[in-house]
């Protein structure tokens, strides 16, 4: 997979959490003289933000897949073994359904990193805006869980369902695989 892909994913995934990490520093701290110190610093502080987000991303998704990733194998109704053994004979070759198929997988991590960060960012935006709304209002945290959940709720059904449309590719290269390794005759001792 293009390496320029997998970085820019990982960097949306890293500025997702920088968001919800600034919100939940900005619930507790004061930051008005800090970002005026910071004024004609803005090129430096942007390359500092983005490589923490990078950083961010590619820990983010480790978590994310070791949380979410088992989940999501439950949910699948094809052998993991399989489907494994299937994804490397692809990569191995110089098939077009190689490309298709890390791009699908790109989908999931974006994915996968979303619904992530979104479930940790939403009891810290409830956090900050409580303690940093003038009068909170009840409609306003009542909207705003209810965007966030659809949102979670949106992104972990796109999650499975791409990994439920790779699964079934995999499936049918890994059967087609199988097939002509059987039809192949044994080498003779």
């Amino acid at each position: 997979m293009n390496t320029t892909a997998v970085f820019t994913e990982l960097l949306v995934i890293g500025l997702q959490a920088v968001a919800w990490i600034a919100l939940a520093a900005a619930s507790f701290l004061d930051f008005g003289s800090a970002m005026s110190a910071l004024r004609g610093w803005e090129t430096l502080v942007t390359i500092v933000v983005l490589a923490i987000a990078y950083v961010l991303g590619v820990v983010v998704d480790r978590i994310a897949d070791s949380l979410l990733g088992p989940l999501r194998n439950r949910a699948s109704q094809r052998d993991p073994e399989q489907v494994g053994r299937a994804r490397m004979h692809i990569l191995r070759s110089a098939s077009p359904l190689s490309s298709f198929l890390e791009y699908q997988r790109s989908r999931m991590r974006l994915m996968r990193g979303t619904t992530f960060n979104l479930a940790v960012a939403l009891p810290i935006v409830n956090i900050f805006v409580w303690r940093t709304a003038v009068e909170p209002s009840p409609l306003a945290f009542i909207a705003l869980n209810a965007v966030t959940l659809i949102a979670i709720v949106v992104t972990w059904n796109a999650y499975l369902q791409i990994g439920v449309a790779q699964d079934r590719w995999l499936s049918l290269v890994g059967d087609s695989h199988d097939e002509s390794q059987r039809d192949q005759p044994s080498p003779e001792p």
